[in-house]
């Protein structure tokens, strides 16, 4: 029998990659603009931007696991970040990482994801969004293994697996 647990079966990011967050973005008719890990000066430059237009960023693994967090602050030109994750103790309200770069558990090849300004054509209907959704919930159902992914089981196929 073929080993189907990899640690990332939880993570819709492992399978499904940014496709989740295009939806999102699509179905909010919001700009996405995504930052690679490998360039420290454009990650930096990214968030101080975000921050500065009145919206926090968002990073896969510099707050807790490689899930994603939001980065609603930062000090010294960008080496402290504050912010959180769905994983910190929310009495702790932010959390502050002083060497974030170096020790962020990268989720990819892509660090941030910002979904920023409404874009300035009208975005889908409400009835094109669910019926566009409800689609994609039916193939990532009964599609697997997916074709991204082929020794990772989705879907109704996890419970065999």
């Amino acid at each position: 029998m073929e080993e189907w647990d990899d640690g990332g079966n939880v993570d819709l990011m492992y399978s499904l990659d940014l496709e989740p967050i295009v939806h999102a973005a699509a179905a909010l008719n919001r700009e996405l603009t995504l930052v690679s890990h490998k360039d420290r000066m454009a990650v930096v430059g990214a968030i101080k931007d975000t921050i500065a237009h009145g919206r926090p960023a968002t990073a896969f693994g510099v707050f807790g696991p490689p899930e994603i967090g939001i980065v609603t602050g930062y000090d010294r030109g960008g080496d402290v970040l504050y912010g959180c994750s769905y994983f910190d103790n929310p009495s702790d309200r932010y959390c502050q990482r002083t060497d974030w770069f170096d020790r962020a558990d990268w989720a990819g090849d892509f660090c941030r994801v910002i979904v920023g300004d409404k874009k300035r054509c009208q975005g889908p209907m409400p009835k094109e969004t669910l019926i566009s959704t409800l689609k994609w919930a039916i193939d990532l159902d009964l599609i697997s293994p997916l074709p991204e992914q082929p020794n990772h089981a989705s879907g109704v196929a996890v419970y065999d697996a």
